[in-house]
């Protein structure tokens, strides 16, 4: 009684410009548990635009996913989409030390959490300073 899952994955890298670069990549697969008794099919993917000039480098990211159910529990829905866009701004101090900002924006419309009286669709926004530091180097 465990989890099947199978997937395909392509990615993508391809230079732009010099210091521009076009980055994505598709997913799609199923997963399933106990003879069908839990299953879904899922997919997903992205594109990002990222540029470097100097120590900084700047990103533009969207991405979309979605799992179809497909099992026999009724009273467990667990149907999804989303879609999230992000920018973000890095800056290397030094081999170890970076910093940097990041916006997050996410729709999501969950099934299930109309089991706990919620809303199916959340919006959902996110604000974050990075300071990172690099062991090893």
């Amino acid at each position: 009684y465990a989890w099947d899952t199978q997937f395909l994955s392509a990615a993508v890298s391809h230079p732009l410009a010099p210091n521009t670069e076009l980055l994505g990549q598709l997913l799609y697969g199923q997963t399933c548990m106990g003879d069908g008794l839990v299953g879904a099919d899922f997919q997903s993917a992205y594109l990002m635009l990222s540029h470097r000039f100097g120590a900084n480098r700047i990103a533009a990211r969207i991405e979309t996913n979605e799992v179809d159910e497909d099992d026999r529990l009724e009273e467990d829905p667990n149907d999804s989409d989303g879609t999230a866009f992000t920018v973000a701004w890095r800056r290397e101090l030094s081999s170890q030390w970076e910093v940097g900002a990041e916006y997050l924006w996410n729709r999501s419309d969950v099934e299930n959490r109309e089991t706990l009286g919620e809303s199916a669709r959340a919006v959902q926004s996110q604000f974050s300073l990075v300071f990172q530091y690099r062991f090893g180097h």
